[in-house]
């Protein structure tokens, strides 16, 4: 194995950018190479398809800021591998540059691979699932988060997956895994971190999946469509009642009883993907499921940002520790301080798409809402009516010796946070669709919503971020809290018409607005700009029932 490994290793890539530079000899270089550099070709071919035998990766249409990146951190040392630890030292930076081009500029093709052999087959539809789902039971995000849907990568700070050589796959989670020594490169580091939480088996599992993707495919730039009209339900008719039964009303009462005066501590495992159930129930608890990952569907009807729901309530809002929404489910109805008065679900999502999404909340009985209920109740299956649940939310932190500082915060986002949300805090999207969310801005959750308040983004900041590799220490996940909380972003929907006001009413907790930070005084931006209509009760909510049977009483006279 070590043998494979050492012509494996530097397998990581012999790359590729600005092609035509310097008057270095590229073709010589890659496909005779010199005294000291062994040819390109030798394991990655002319092509750059990479080569099964000797388990070399496909380089073709990789990014050529990735390739190049990877070459310095191999000959720097802060990327490690054995035979590309050893090469990319005798290259020059122009070389380095000219071959990254090189290899970026030519075309990738899907290969057969053959799948190295293993104790036990690779289960490749294992590996689907967490290149999709993840394996949050052991805090793995899904590979899509940071490599693309189709696995293409997104630019120089993730590379492309998809129609990977497998065997490189396996032993390159292999080297992450078992490197004693961490890298410098945060990236490097993150994915030694997700690679180690890993199985075998899950590495093996992933690489025969990821070989099976097109490497031609590029970003998803867009969402499909949700369709949101009810379909008309075929009634049937029941035999009248002939009293209240009031046994109903008396056994809820008891059970209520019960659960207030016999509380306990219970510790909640949400069902898998997998035990959706079939029938109408099952297709509204996927369509919730849907709208709560990929919220921005309803980008200009109900959602006024770039956010979507499990940006804050992380692996589709089933994680412990990222206010996970199966709690909700057991909560509500619940007396808030936000409003003053006891919530219901509906209020609760309501707050949501009004303040996270700085949207329109749609109707009660809406379609998005009923599907969003149904999915969180589906959630919270298993859990004991009398149950007080742990975990819960956000798990805040004690208040660090030293004061949460913006300085030190923006050195901390710019470590460990700017590679995927921008040292902007815009994000990152492809087209219309987003990679990576926004963490203040125009298109970031507005001065209302709860992660705007420290105590809630710090607890979610030192359980979650960066993702897959969450190691920040309190005082560090304080700081960058602060940092992220002291820009601007849009208008609470609150507004009493000055920032003055509306701290006073409303913004009393422990936040930024109305205060002056290096990026100016905290809310004041003047009045809530205009927000999606929504959809009209036509188009949007249940048809009601009398109608339907008595267009169905119509049908059969007529058919009489």
């Amino acid at each position: 194995m070590h043998a494979r490994r050492q012509t494996l290793a530097g397998l990581t890539l012999l790359l590729a950018a600005s092609a035509a530079q310097a008057g270095d000899d590229i073709t010589t270089l890659i496909t005779e190479g010199t005294d000291t550099v062994p040819a390109c070709a030798t394991c990655h071919g002319e092509t750059g398809l990479g080569s099964a035998d000797v388990g070399a990766p496909m380089i073709a249409g990789m990014d050529a800021g990735f390739l190049a990146g990877a070459l310095r951190g191999f000959a720097a040392g802060t990327r490690r591998g054995d035979t590309m630890s050893g090469i990319a030292p005798e290259l020059s930076a122009a070389q380095i540059d000219a071959l990254a081009a090189h290899f970026a500029a030519l075309a990738p093709e899907k290969q057969d691979w053959p799948l190295p052999e293993t104790d036990t087959p690779a289960d490749a539809a294992r590996g689907e699932a967490i290149f999709r789902n993840g394996a949050w039971d052991v805090g793995v995000p899904a590979c899509a988060s940071c490599h693309g849907q189709n696995g293409e990568g997104q630019s120089a700070t993730f590379p492309r997956i998809a129609g990977q050589e497998p065997a490189y796959v396996m032993t390159r989670l292999e080297q992450l895994a078992e490197d004693p020594q961490p890298s410098d490169d945060s990236n490097v580091a993150l994915m030694a971190a997700v690679a180690r939480k890993l199985t075998p088996e899950d590495r093996a599992a992933l690489a025969a999946f990821v070989a099976t993707l097109d490497p031609t495919a590029g970003h998803v730039t867009g969402y499909t469509a949700a369709n949101l009209a009810w379909d008309v339900p075929k009634m049937k008719a029941s035999p009248l009642a002939d009293a209240i039964d009031w046994t109903a009303a008396q056994t809820a009462y008891e059970k209520q009883q019960k659960r207030i005066n016999n509380p306990k501590v219970y510790t909640h495992t949400p069902p898998s993907v997998d035990k959706i159930p079939e029938g109408p129930e099952g297709e509204m608890i996927r369509f919730g499921r849907d709208i709560f990952i990929n919220t921005q569907q309803l980008r200009g009807t109900y959602v006024g940002n770039d956010l979507s729901c499990t940006n804050c309530h992380l692996n589709a809002g089933a994680k412990a520790d990222a206010a996970p929404i199966w709690a909700t489910t057991v909560d509500f109805p619940q007396y808030r301080s936000k409003n003053l008065h006891v919530n219901t679900i509906y209020e609760r999502l309501a707050g949501c798409f009004t303040y996270s999404m700085n949207g329109t909340p749609p109707a009660p009985n809406s379609k998005v809402m009923v599907a969003l209920e149904t999915y969180m109740k589906w959630l919270a299956t298993g859990i004991p009516s009398d149950a007080i649940i742990e975990p819960r939310g956000y798990i805040y932190l004690p208040m660090p010796e030293q004061k949460p500082d913006y300085a030190r915060g923006e050195a901390v986002y710019e470590a460990r946070c700017a590679a995927c949300h921008g040292s902007d805090g815009a994000g990152v999207k492809n087209g219309d669709h987003v990679a990576f969310p926004p963490l203040w801005g125009e298109t970031s959750f507005n001065w209302g919503a709860g992660m705007h308040d420290l105590e809630k983004a710090a607890g979610f900041i030192k359980h979650n971020m960066p993702l897959g590799n969450a190691d920040l220490s309190d005082a560090d996940a304080w700081d960058v809290a602060l940092y992220i909380d002291s820009h601007q972003r849009p208008q609470d929907p609150r507004w009493l018409g000055s920032v003055e006001d509306t701290r006073r009413f409303f913004q009393r907790g422990s936040n930024t607005y109305g205060l002056t930070t290096p990026a100016g005084k905290m809310g004041d931006i003047g009045a809530p700009l205009p927000k999606p209509a929504g959809l009209s009760a036509a188009e949007s909510v249940s048809p009601k029932l009398t109608d339907v049977a008595r267009a169905q009483i119509a049908a059969e006279g007529a058919a009489n």
